[in-house]
């Protein structure tokens, strides 16, 4: 079986255009770009290669039994089932991972504020919807919306008192947390978790940052995991408002 250089090039072609196309459909939608550009890549000269193989110009007697050849068959289905296993992993979203306590009661805690001596129990808040977020200093993400948590509270928050927003750092140090509070302006409520996590380990954190949308009956109706949006906020508290 011979390969023409029209041949391989249409592969190489194909197999990139396919992958491209692939790249921007998943971004649109807020998937890996880079994942599903990869798997493009791999997917788009294997489809190409079975639609064209049999027209393919038969170099030996040999070729005419491939299609019946048990070897052929192994190599390709193991090949194929490769490429599914690596689109599955490049396009499944590590972000959403479902959460036991959506539906259920949030768990309550006392929270003192980095600022002073003022604490507070979540379960004081009932009647009112409460964005809880938890976060770090040191964590890279928690910078990116540390602006846009800043303003969802200003907006709902510190003026129409509407939704109260509450932010608990974790494997975090005072000094740092309210250097961090500082930096970004911070004038919603924090807090710093104590060094066993307990809060963090009630909520089940898998890492930072991470947040809880409560309703104003106390009841977790959606997790985040990783940082808002303020789309994704005004969408989700937009039954409360």
């Amino acid at each position: 079986m011979e390969f023409s250089g029209s041949i391989v090039m249409t592969l190489v072609f194909v197999s990139l255009l396919f992958a491209v196309c692939s790249g921007i459909l998943a971004s649109k939608k807020n998937r890996n770009f880079i994942g599903w550009f990869f798997t493009g890549l791999l997917f788009g000269p294997f489809a190409l290669f079975v639609v064209l193989l049999p027209l393919l110009p038969e170099k030996t007697k040999d070729n005419s039994k491939l299609w019946t050849s048990w070897k052929f068959w192994t190599v390709w289905v193991s090949l194929f089932g490769l490429i599914a296993l690596l689109a599955f992993g490049f396009t499944t979203d590590p972000k959403n991972v479902p959460s036991p306590l959506v539906g259920r009661p949030a768990p309550d805690f006392e929270l003192t504020a980095l600022k002073g001596e003022e604490t507070i129990h979540l379960s004081e808040l009932r009647g009112t919807p409460v964005l809880l977020n938890f976060w770090a200093s040191w964590c890279q993400e928690c910078k990116v919306e540390a602006h846009i948590l800043e303003e969802f509270h200003k907006k709902y928050g510190s003026e129409t008192e509407q939704i109260r927003v509450i932010g608990i750092a974790i494997q975090d140090t005072l000094q740092n947390a309210q250097a961090f509070a500082r930096r970004f302006g911070k004038s919603y409520y924090l807090g710093l978790d104590d060094d066993a996590g307990n809060i963090a380990l009630d909520y089940g954190i898998y890492g930072v940052p991470e947040s809880f949308f409560i309703d104003p009956d106390g009841m977790i109706f959606y997790k985040q995991i990783g940082g808002v949006t303020p789309e994704l906020l005004a969408n989700k508290f937009e039954p409360f408002l």
